[in-house]
C-alpha cells in the first residue's frame, strides 16, 4: 500500500520507523533486553532474540554475536553456533554427506579438525589475526563466503542458490586506506 510517494510500513512512513517500533515493542517493553543482560549463555541470548516476530534464526544469531561484543554480555564465541543460509549452502558444497549430523556439527567438526586439515593440505604457515584462532562464528562466515566463491568458480555445484548478487569491479581511482585506532 502506498501513502503519497512513500511506502506504508505498518502505519509508519519509513522502514526504520517500523523497525524502531518493533524494537521498542518486542525488545524493550516485553523485557527481552533485561532477559538478555541476565542470560547465562550465548544460546539463551539467541533463543530470546529468536522469539521476536521480526527476527528469524539468522538475524537472531548475528545479533546475539553483536550483543556479545558489547559490555552487556561476554560469552565464549565457541559455545554456540547457528548456521545461516549461505553457510548451509557452503557446507553442502564442502561435505558430501552429513549423515545424522547438523550443519552446526559440521562447523564444529571443522573447528575441531582445523589443524589436522592445515597439515593435510599443506597450510602449515597459518597466521591467525591478532593471535586469535578462528571461532565458530568465523567458520560459519567462511562457509558462507565459500558458497559465494564457488558459485562463480564452480557453478556446476548448484546448491539452492546460483544467483550472484554483485560482481567486483576495480575502482576507477586510487583508494586512500587509513587505520584509526580507537582510544579503548
Amino acid at each position: 500500500m502506498m501513502t503519497g510517494t512513500h511506502k506504508d510500513y505498518e502505519g509508519h512512513r519509513y522502514k526504520h520507523e517500523k523497525w524502531l517500533n518493533m524494537v521498542d515493542r518486542e525488545m524493550i517493553s516485553q523485557g527481552r533486553l533485561k532477559r538478555i543482560s541476565n542470560s547465562k549463555s550465548l544460546e539463551e541470548v539467541f533463543r530470546i532474540l529468536n522469539e521476536c516476530s521480526f527476527l528469524g534464526p539468522f538475524l537472531s544469531y548475528q545479533y546475539a554475536i553483536d550483543f556479545n561484543y558489547s559490555p552487556v554480555i561476554d560469552f565464549d564465541e565457541n559455545s554456540f553456533v547457528k548456521a545461516g543460509i549461505g553457510s548451509i549452502r557452503g557446507i553442502k558444497k564442502c561435505f558430501e554427506d552429513l549423515g545424522n549430523s547438523s550443519f552446526e556439527d559440521a562447523i564444529r567438526f571443522t573447528q575441531d579438525n582445523f589443524e589436522k586439515y592445515q597439515q593435510m593440505f599443506g597450510f602449515m604457515v597459518f597466521k591467525p589475526l591478532f593471535n586469535r584462532n578462528p571461532t565458530l562464528i568465523d567458520l560459519q562466515n567462511c562457509f558462507c563466503e565459500t558458497d559465494k566463491y564457488l558459485r562463480v568458480k564452480m557453478p556446476h555445484l548448484m546448491v539452492d542458490n546460483v544467483r550472484i548478487k554483485q560482481k567486483f569491479t576495480s575502482p576507477k581511482g586510487n583508494i586512500a586506506f587509513t587505520f584509526h585506532q580507537s582510544g579503548i
